[in-house]
């Protein structure tokens, strides 16, 4: 841009953007970083929150009636629903099992292949990043020392 250009240069009001008033971001220079309004700051003793403590207690149900809440909400339960969540929660148990099958496998199977038993955690969790549908994870430990390079 010219010097000549800036007659054509569109001049902006920049303290229309800021706000109205004299609010700006200048602080008092005899502040001295107190908060300002004269409040004090309000402190408790322990004994004055034990009391608020237990007034809060007792608006909260006691064992027994939550007890008695729970079996409430499991008799509004449908068949169905309690069947869905027998069948998730098994579901979960199953996938779980499976999980810690492969992995008890696998560590199997690297420590038979020469992996020191420290570093056989490692190798399996670089394995497992390594697996696909096409590369199961027996496959991928079969040469540890091509995981731990591939790093």
């Amino acid at each position: 841009m010219l010097i000549g250009d800036l007659d054509n240069v569109i001049k902006m009001n920049l303290q229309l953007l800021a706000g109205e008033g004299d609010e700006g971001n200048e602080e008092d220079p005899g502040d001295n970083g107190s908060d300002g309004g004269g409040e004090e700051v309000k402190t408790y003793t322990q004994e004055e929150l034990d009391a608020l403590l237990n007034d809060a207690k007792k608006d909260l149900p006691s064992d027994e009636e939550l007890t008695k809440f729970k079996e409430w909400q499991e008799n509004q339960k449908t068949e169905a629903q309690k069947k869905d969540e027998k069948l998730e929660a098994e579901t979960k148990a199953r996938k779980d099992a499976e999980d810690k099958v492969s992995t008890l496998e696998a560590k199997v199977s690297c420590l038979s292949k020469g992996v020191l038993a420290d570093s056989v955690d490692d190798v399996i969790t670089l394995a497992k990043s390594m697996t696909n549908d096409t590369l199961t994870i027996d496959k991928a430990t079969e040469h540890p020392k091509n995981i731990i390079e591939r790093k």
